[in-house]
C-alpha cells in the first residue's frame, strides 16, 4: 500500500492511494521509546526501543488522508514518532496495509525584529 507521512510544525499528516476494497482506513500514531540500541534489518543500521500506541483513528472509504494535529517536539535521541495505515474490508479483513514509517516534526525558527 503507498502511503507517505509528513511533518508538519505542530503535527503529521499521512496521505495514502485508494485500496478498492477498503471499506475503512484505520491509521495509528506511535511513539517509539528509543532505548540507545540498535539492530540490523535488511543491511540498515535500526534504533531499538518500545512502541506506545498513542492515537487510533478510523477514516471512510473517501477520505484518504489524516493529519495529527497539537503534537509536540520530541527529543530525536530519545524518542520519535511513527505513524501506519491499515485497510480494511466491509468484513472487517485488512486488505491491505504500510508498516510503520517515521516521522520528524520540522522546528521552524522565528526571527523577531
Amino acid at each position: 500500500m503507498y502511503a507517505r507521512a509528513e511533518g508538519m510544525p505542530n503535527g503529521i499528516m499521512i496521505y495514502w492511494k485508494e485500496v478498492p476494497e477498503a471499506a475503512v482506513y484505520r491509521v495509528r500514531l506511535f511513539i517509539k521509546e528509543l532505548d540507545g540500541g540498535f539492530e540490523y534489518r535488511n543491511n540498515q543500521k535500526i534504533k531499538t526501543g518500545e512502541y506506545l500506541e498513542i492515537a487510533v483513528v478510523e477514516e471512510p472509504r473517501n477520505i484518504r488522508y489524516h493529519s495529527f494535529l497539537g503534537l509536540a517536539h520530541l527529543d530525536s535521541q530519545t524518542r520519535e514518532y511513527f505513524v501506519n495505515v491499515e485497510a480494511e474490508d466491509r468484513s472487517g479483513k485488512v486488505v491491505d496495509k504500510r508498516e510503520k514509517m517515521s516521522v520528524y516534526l520540522p522546528i521552524l525558527s522565528v526571527i523577531t525584529l
